[in-house]
């Protein structure tokens, strides 16, 4: 069998999960019959079958959306994920030799719906059901599109101008599983030439008629996944007295996901989405802050000496201030007295002083135990000393 010049060149055969599974849809179709005259239907379902895996980097997809969160937040937008309920399948139009193309993300290899697919089927849930009131859909048909009408020329406000929303492209936040569908038209020729018949006996094969033969034609989708979806205003609110409920907008592309689909084929029940618990936003915040409070600490510590330093990082780290018995471990504490009486630290002195007031603190008709007195003695030394340098 002869095949396409790349194959000659060693391109890949199979698909490996580090791969770039849209390059390798895209560019290594290998189910060529010979000379190219046509496609060899069993090799092409065998060839879509290789993708029936996990695509994508975890990693890569994680940081991406960490990215995405960090600029809503910045942008004060809304953002949502939420899980497929079953197939979805976007880019259908595309060229490909299989006939069904695919849509991909160029540099995360992964299915993706694209920012303006978003704005579209907002727009569309809007137009069909979010507004009962004419007058009331044409308002924020203006102001969150641009437009009150597709059509320029049904269009009350004759001026283009932009609207008041910036969508971003859906993302998975975790590997999405392919999967291969399959549809069998009956009819093909009718479909493709009936409109163009002249002769009823000559052009029998374009008729529409039971004894067609089917034609089994696969197709790849998207198993399961889950999406990112933000949303943020094109002015901060902060600098608009009257800006969009952002809270309403979301709700309306929430509706729009599970009540419409996103994507093709959304008829049969393609791409509908249910909003997720929103885990995965959670633990990105809570990753961010944590990020922020180390990036707000090391700045606060930066001008402090290395002794302090070393207290304060292994105080955070083993939990002093809960934990006693991690403090009070012996040597710990007489360590840092034994620097400090070198080169006195009065903020180190102070914050050992605290700690030893929190953990024990003094009672007056129980004595000390030696080392805590001899702890507290030398802690008043060094404040003594530190008094008279002054």
């Amino acid at each position: 069998m002869i095949r396409p010049l790349y194959k000659a060149n060693h391109a890949p055969d199979k698909f490996t999960a580090e791969g770039n599974a849209g390059l390798w849809f895209e560019r290594f179709f290998s189910a060529y019959e010979q000379c190219f005259k046509g496609k060899n239907k069993k090799e092409t379902k065998e060839w879509m079958d290789k993708l029936k895996v996990t695509v994508g980097n975890e990693e890569l997809l994680r940081k991406h959306a960490s990215y995405q969160l960090k600029m809503i937040d910045d942008l004060d937008g809304k953002l949502c994920t939420v899980n497929c309920s079953w197939h979805f399948v976007t880019g259908m139009g595309n060229p490909h030799p299989v006939e069904n193309g695919f849509t991909w993300h160029p540099t995360l290899g992964v299915p993706y719906l694209p920012g303006s697919a978003v704005k579209g089927l907002l727009r569309s849930w809007i137009e069909q059901w979010d507004e009962k009131d004419d007058k009331k859909r044409k308002e924020k048909l203006l102001r969150w599109f641009g437009s009150d009408h597709k059509n320029p020329k049904q269009r009350t406000n004759k001026e283009d101008h932009t609207g008041e929303l910036i969508f971003f492209d859906a993302l998975p936040i975790e590997k999405p599983r392919l999967s291969v569908d399959i549809m069998t038209p009956h009819m093909g020729k009718w479909y493709e030439k009936g409109g163009d018949i002249k002769c009823v006996e000559k052009e029998s094969e374009a008729i529409p008629a039971d004894w067609h033969d089917p034609v089994p034609v696969p197709y790849l989708v998207t198993d399961k996944a889950t999406f990112l979806f933000s949303i943020a205003l094109r002015a901060c609110k902060k600098t608009v007295v009257d800006a969009l409920d952002l809270d309403e907008v979301m709700q309306a592309l929430k509706n729009a996901l599970e009540w419409l689909g996103a994507g093709a084929k959304t008829a049969v029940g393609y791409g509908q989405m249910q909003e997720d618990e929103q885990t995965f936003i959670k633990e990105l915040k809570e990753k961010q802050k944590k990020l922020l409070d180390q990036k707000q600490f090391e700045e606060e510590i930066k001008d402090w000496s290395p002794l302090a330093k070393k207290f304060v990082k292994q105080a955070e780290q083993e939990k002093w201030n809960e934990d006693k018995n991690k403090f009070w471990a012996p040597g710990v504490v007489e360590g840092y007295l034994d620097e400090l009486e070198k080169e006195c630290d009065i903020f180190l002195v102070i914050k050992l002083e605290k700690l030893l007031s929190k953990h024990f603190p003094k009672k007056k008709k129980k004595k000390p135990k030696e080392r805590e007195k001899k702890v507290r003695e030398r802690l008043c030394v060094l404040r003594e000393n530190n008094t008279k340098k002054e």
